[in-house]
């Protein structure tokens, strides 16, 4: 089944012993476009009006997990530009890279 996981990566500092983490796994939705489901993951894993990782009443969704235990901290951060998008399915694995405006795909 194809998914989507949110790598946090844009703020994350590995010599300050923060490296990248994989915050989210998102249900990725055949019936729409490549663009509409990187859309979808961007959209979900925002805190505009509560928490997205805590699966709030306004941020959370129900095709988004939290891959990060927050039941003792405020919960993760927002997407960022930067940040990264996969996009797994049986047969690949393709990245994309939050940009000032869309995504770019990238080589890992």
């Amino acid at each position: 089944m194809t998914h989507m996981i949110v790598v946090h990566k844009a703020f994350e500092d590995e010599s300050q012993g923060r490296p990248p983490y994989e915050a989210a796994r998102i249900v990725y939705d055949s019936d729409m476009t490549e663009q509409e489901n990187l859309e979808f993951a961007f959209r979900w894993t925002q805190n505009i009006h509560d928490s997205w990782s805590k699966n709030m009443e306004h941020d959370g969704h129900e095709k988004v997990e939290s891959l990060v235990d927050v039941s003792k901290r405020l919960g993760l951060r927002s997407t960022s530009v930067g940040d990264l998008v996969r996009i797994v399915s049986e047969e690949s694995t393709r990245t994309f890279r939050v940009a000032g405006i869309g995504f770019k795909e990238v080589v890992e």
